[in-house]
């Protein structure tokens, strides 16, 4: 099984993953990691929201 903190600390792994160093995928991380924050919000509001539509 695939580990992250291995490829996160091989550079070589990280690059065939990705196809990004590990300064740019650094560089990118925060916006990824707040769209991605994003994305789960809006899916927990969306199922919670259809749940309530289902009362009888």
């Amino acid at each position: 099984m695939l580990n992250i903190e291995g490829a996160l600390k091989q550079d070589r792994l990280l690059r065939a993953l990705t196809g990004l160093n590990r300064k740019a995928f650094d560089t990118l991380l925060p916006t990824f990691n707040t769209m991605y924050l994003d994305t789960q919000q809006t899916k927990q509001r969306q199922q919670e929201g259809s749940r309530g539509s289902n009362r009888e």
